[in-house]
């Protein structure tokens, strides 16, 4: 008997038998092989200004999250699986932050999204994460409360106007001072902005802005700015400049007489506050969200920890960025999935005792409450004061 021999059909079938086989083969190794890399490490997707005119507090701001990844790296993780960051630079335009925001969503598929120094960037790419159900902290954010976006919204730094209630409540109950001079560039939102917090809660406050001056580039000398300031005869006077135009403000006052304490936001601390010569602003009072000279050991631990890493010194985004993701990574550890809504569950109603820029405590509706740092001018540095919260 002749043995049956395959048709080219019944071949053809075989064949395709086999292939498909080797293919899910193939499908399950893949899969199995992602899979495991993804219970192996959670993404955090982080929005920075590296390039672009932001670059410099951008990449500061990248660093502080690298190192506080890494840190956690070191000791495990959270629940046994490393950090992965996965990084897009929005080179200093807002207008990319939401397409970018996208892809950490969708490509990388982050359980949570850190970014950035601009507010309107925050807010865009707050709205992104939002519509994604994909936790979003703004790390250094000011002019807003990004957290109002919606609720996967948090933020970690103060805002512009928390900055100014603190100066009030130390003018008023540390200083006992209550006549205030306010000066400030003509031509800045901002500075307008928070020249109206300050007076608005100093009147709350029983204070009294006796003064208010403003100035522009053609104003050179600001010798008869410096003039209208000491015929009020303020017992302080708020300045809520940058650096530069802060120490020119400094110097004119002195030279007219003016004795009264001078105070100043955040824009003051750069090196350029010392542009006209360190007698003019010493003694200046200045807010930040970070005071690397504060007397706590986790500062301590942080400043040396990214000196050996980066060979140089720590921002103030450097630090809010390093407190955002230890406050994440805490939260985290909390429960036991990653999922984005578990993680944005964990966030909210939570509270970060260990913050390099001090403790950062959220209510359930991602309301935060955290201190304002004071510093002093002292011989060309910035000297730790105190810290206030707002309230």
């Amino acid at each position: 008997m002749t043995a049956n021999r395959p048709t080219k059909d019944t071949s053809i079938e075989l064949s395709r038998r086999a292939l498909l086989r080797s293919s899910a083969v193939a499908l399950s190794t893949v899969y199995s092989a992602c899979s495991s890399r993804s219970r192996s490490r959670v993404t955090f997707g982080v929005l920075a200004a590296k390039t672009g005119p932001r670059a410099l507090w951008g990449n500061d701001l990248l660093r502080g999250i690298e190192l506080a990844a890494e840190r956690a790296n070191t000791r495990g993780g959270v629940h046994g699986r490393q950090v992965r960051l996965a990084v897009m630079d929005t080179q200093s335009r807002d207008e990319l932050a939401a397409g970018l925001t996208t892809k950490l969503c969708e490509r990388e598929d982050a359980a949570v999204l850190f970014g950035e120094l601009s507010t309107p960037s925050s807010e865009r790419a707050a709205t992104v994460a939002i519509s994604k159900s994909v936790p979003f902290v703004a790390v250094g954010a000011t002019s807003r409360d990004v957290s109002r976006v919606g609720e996967f919204a948090f933020r970690v730094a103060p805002t512009e106007q928390e900055h100014a209630l603190v100066l009030v409540r130390y003018l008023r109950q540390t200083l006992q001072k209550r006549k205030v001079a306010v000066v400030y560039r003509r031509s800045s939102i901002l500075q307008l902005q928070q020249a109206d917090a300050f007076a608005e809660a100093l009147r709350r406050a029983g204070g009294e802005i006796v003064a208010r001056e403003t100035f522009s580039d053609i104003d050179v000398d600001l010798v008869g700015l410096a003039n209208q300031v000491r015929s009020a005869n303020p017992d302080a006077v708020f300045v809520p400049c940058a650096a530069a135009d802060g120490a020119r403000v400094a110097l004119a006052l002195r030279n007219a007489r003016v004795s009264a304490t001078i105070l100043g936001t955040d824009g003051w601390r750069s090196d350029a506050a010392f542009s006209v010569g360190a007698e003019a602003v010493a003694g200046v009072i200045v807010t930040d969200a970070f005071a690397p000279t504060a007397p706590r050991i986790a500062i301590e631990d942080f400043v040396r920890a990214f000196r050996d890493k980066y060979r140089a010194e720590p921002g103030t985004f450097a630090a809010l960025g390093y407190d955002s993701v230890r406050w994440v990574l805490t939260a985290a550890m909390r429960v036991p999935s990653l999922e984005p809504r578990s993680l944005r569950d964990a966030m909210a109603g939570s509270q970060f005792d260990d913050g390099v820029t001090g403790a950062l405590v959220f209510d359930p509706r991602r309301a935060l409450t955290r201190p304002v740092q004071l510093l002093r001018i002292e011989r060309d540095r910035f000297v730790y004061v105190d810290a206030m919260t707002p309230a």
